[in-house]
């Protein structure tokens, strides 16, 4: 559920203080836009691109509340309806916002509406528009518009191709959310999967005629940096994640999540399907490489010495570790030992495995890939309160 819909559930849908007396006395619908029916979600989405809206006044400040009506006249919403008939909700005049929730007995569905308008350099006036159903337990879907009021036509506009706030390309498996400003003039984007225990939150400034992405900050419900292994944190570097990108590993349809500190030394794997799992972690000294299904950890160990950890990968979680050193003696011959188990929880929490096992467990991984993450900065990362 998004921040709106919180908000709007925590006051328990009572009438906002913030509706006036002005606010009664303006509105008006004509006698054909009365016996319309309602519009359902679909039609809006299918139809709304089309077609251009009289708001009904040429002013060069026409108000959140005319410019919704005159959609709300064309398109009429339960959720508009709701707020501008029976005034329920929010009408935010000095703000330019509105907002109101409404069940839909046709979609068995909630539906939140909210509306928000932005003062343009060139006069004329951005309204954007985003109606929420909750459509299932996976979450929220979204109806985003977008118009541009003209002062001198006294005309909404369609622009479909403006989507607010382009945020980073991240896995298909997010859902994006829109969250219009109740205050200010900015746009955030929540990208969140309820299976996933890590979110994403892009936002968007507004620079007077259009919305340009600005920042990310990703939310967890872990600490990455405290959750890596004393030998992670051993040496004198910033662990701090700056950088993200998804992968799927085990192709099961979840991503797992990489990170990188800002000069790209040192990196972390992490399973954040319904909760977080460090899978690995490199150095100056190593890198990752993969095989299908499988993590490696590949790097110098010490003089004359080369480690590999595999970590296989199933359904996002650790399955099953193997390590394997290749090391040389003074005479130039090579060894090659192999053990199973974490090595981070310390040798000790090893098992010896036979040399023509393990190179047989290697063979069956199949073929090796680098892979090339397109990083996306990170603003900030933030810990989930656990108690929420």
């Amino acid at each position: 559920m998004n921040l709106i819909c919180k908000e709007f559930f925590s006051r328990g849908g009572h009438k906002a203080a913030l509706l006036t007396s002005v606010f009664a006395l303006s509105l008006s619908v004509s006698p054909l836009a009365a016996a319309r029916n309602n519009v359902s979600p679909d039609t809006l989405a299918a139809e709304w691109a089309h077609v251009s809206v009289s708001a009904g006044v040429k002013k060069d400040k026409a108000t959140i509340q005319e410019l919704l009506s005159a959609f709300n006249r064309h398109w009429p919403t339960g959720v508009f309806n709701r707020l501008l008939h029976e005034e329920k909700g929010v009408m935010d005049i000095k703000n330019g916002y509105a907002e109101a929730q409404f069940h839909n007995p046709d979609t068995d569905s909630v539906e939140t509406g909210a509306a928000t308008i932005w003062r343009r350099k060139n006069g004329h006036t951005l309204l954007g528009i985003t109606i929420d159903r909750n459509i299932s337990d996976f979450g929220t879907k979204q109806i985003v518009i977008f118009y541009d009021y003209d002062p001198a036509t006294g005309t909404l506009t369609p622009d479909p191709k403006y989507n607010g706030c382009a945020v980073p390309l991240s896995h298909a498996v997010f859902r994006q959310i829109m969250e219009l400003p109740r205050q200010g003039r900015n746009i955030e984007v929540a990208e969140f999967n309820p299976k996933l225990s890590v979110s994403l939150r892009h936002t968007c400034t507004f620079d007077g005629m259009k919305h340009k992405y600005a920042s990310t900050v990703l939310e967890s419900d872990v600490d990455f940096v405290n959750s890596l292994p004393a030998s992670a944190r051993e040496y004198d570097a910033d662990l701090t994640p700056r950088y993200y990108y998804f992968t799927d590993i085990d192709r099961d349809g979840f991503p797992e999540l990489w990170l990188s500190d800002l000069t790209g030394d040192y990196q972390q794997m992490f399973s954040v399907k319904e909760s977080t799992e460090l899978l690995g972690w490199n150095d100056y000294k190593t890198h990752f490489r993969f095989y299908p299904g499988v993590l490696t950890t590949s790097g110098g160990c010490g003089t004359m010495c080369f480690l590999s950890v595999y970590t296989v990968i199933k359904d996002s979680r650790a399955e099953s570790y193997l390590n394997e050193i290749t090391s040389g003696d003074f005479e130039g011959n090579e060894i090659v030992t192999y053990s199973s188990g974490n090595l981070d929880d310390g040798y000790e929490n090893t098992s010896e495995v036979e040399v023509r096992e393990g190179a047989e467990q290697v063979r069956a991984f199949g073929l090796a890939y680098d892979e090339d993450p397109e990083w996306r900065e990170v603003k900030q990362v933030v810990v989930r309160n656990r108690q929420q």
